[in-house]
């Protein structure tokens, strides 16, 4: 960590977004955190984390960091934004963000959004869930991408909870996958016959409706033929070609149906990054 003074701190790009990671996590070294320490170790640990995507992306050439490549070096110009940050990452650093990683970045994106320019609602769980994943990804990013163990840059108290954390979020993890898997298991079985009946009973069907906004697109076949079941966030392609059982996920902002995972669709993530 670069050494600060009682006059002056002055912290690198990699020193700064590991600051911003152990602020983070002080958030929950205390038993019991409260939701207001939820809010602000999700805060910290996503500011930390792009800072660090904003590390790997100057290594692998100090220019790319900034909005216009020309300006690089002027005290004025602009560096990129997240969604910039994860666009050039790979396609000029050949950097690979798997599933997972995906969408703990999207997830903790769309919560930074909201509770940065509107409102926020998010329970223990989730709250620790999704520190676990942030903790974990910033991680495995320091060691694969940066070559830097985070173990050896923040106190001690810190790691341990880090551990912790991501031991929890990785139990929660496989305690949702369990549950997924029992709650779907009927779905996965449908013989056509059944298939075609509960087609029928969606209102929104290509066959019934022909409004193009009307039912949800299929995450594996992109057909829009997936119907929301009576399980309410469990939805079923009725492509028979397919027959994907998929999670359907509600914007947290206007609580728009969605099948891809994320935590706000893109007409609110375009209106709160206008605000």
């Amino acid at each position: 960590m670069a050494k600060a003074t009682a006059q002056e701190l002055k912290l690198n790009l990699l020193s700064n977004g590991i600051d911003f990671i152990q602020s983070g996590v002080r958030f929950f070294l205390h038993d019991e955190p409260d939701p207001v320490s939820h809010k602000y170790a999700i805060l910290h640990l996503f500011s930390g984390l792009v800072l660090l995507l904003k590390e790997r992306l100057k290594r692998e050439h100090h220019s790319l960091i900034f909005k216009d490549v020309k300006e690089a070096g002027k005290s004025n110009a602009k560096t990129v934004d997240f969604d910039e940050v994860i666009v050039r990452l790979e396609a000029c650093a050949s950097v690979v963000f798997d599933d997972k990683a995906k969408r703990t970045l999207r997830t903790a994106q769309g919560l930074r959004n909201l509770i940065e320019h509107y409102e926020l609602a998010v329970d223990v769980r989730q709250a620790q869930a999704i520190i676990g994943d942030l903790s974990e990804l910033s991680y495995l990013f320091l060691r694969d991408q940066l070559d830097v163990r985070l173990e050896n840059h923040v106190e001690p108290e810190v790691w341990d909870r880090m551990q912790e954390l991501r031991r929890i979020s990785a139990r929660l993890k496989q305690e949702e996958i369990a549950a997924w898997k029992h709650r779907v298991a009927k779905y996965s079985a449908l013989s056509d016959e059944e298939l075609d009946a509960l087609a029928d009973l969606e209102p929104y069907h290509p066959r019934h409706n022909p409004d193009p906004d009307s039912f949800l697109q299929c995450p594996e076949c992109w057909e829009e033929t997936v119907v929301q079941t009576e399980d309410g966030d469990v939805g079923v392609c009725t492509n028979k070609e397919c027959r994907e059982v998929c999670a359907i996920t509600f914007c947290m902002r206007c609580g728009e149906r969605m099948t891809d995972g994320s935590s706000l669709c893109n007409s609110c993530v375009s209106y709160i990054d206008s605000q």
